[in-house]
Formats: C-alpha cells, structure tokens, sequence
C-alpha cells in the first residue's frame, strides 16, 4: 500500500500573481510534511502529488505566464 499525498492549493478566482500561490503553497507543504513527520509516514514511500502554481484568473492579462514559467515556480516549491 502506498500513500498518495494531493494537496490541493487553488486559490479561486482573483488577481494574485504566481509568487502569492508559491508561498502559500510553500506554506500548505510545509504543513503537510510536518504532520506526515509527526504520524511516522515514511516519507520514501509515498506518492506525491503537487499542484501547479498559477496566478488567478481575474490578473492582468499583461502579467500572465507562460506554462514553462508555471512549471519553474512550481519546481521551486517542490524543491523545498
């Protein structure tokens, strides 16, 4: 059996940029693995399922990102 961790970070609707959703998601994360810490899940073990990090779709369309941009963020986030 192996367990499959997903969170989830969607912001909704709105005008934040990707740098907001990456620290949030930074933060979620954080959180995640500290309580998977806390229960003795061996971390080797599971199956991790991350979300990208993408601005909200109410932002400028003049800052908006291209996927490769999506995917570096997201990169950075994982890396943590």
């Amino acid at each position: 059996m192996v367990p499959i961790v997903e969170p989830e970070m969607t912001l909704g609707p709105g005008d934040y940029t990707i740098e907001d959703t990456s620290y949030w998601s930074e933060r979620v994360l954080t959180h995640v693995f500290r309580h998977l810490n806390q229960h003795d899940v061996m971390l080797e073990g599971i199956l991790m399922k991350p979300s990208m990090c993408l601005p909200g779709r109410t932002i400028d369309k003049a800052e908006c990102l291209t996927k490769q941009d999506a995917l570096d963020e997201g990169l950075v986030v994982a890396k943590l």
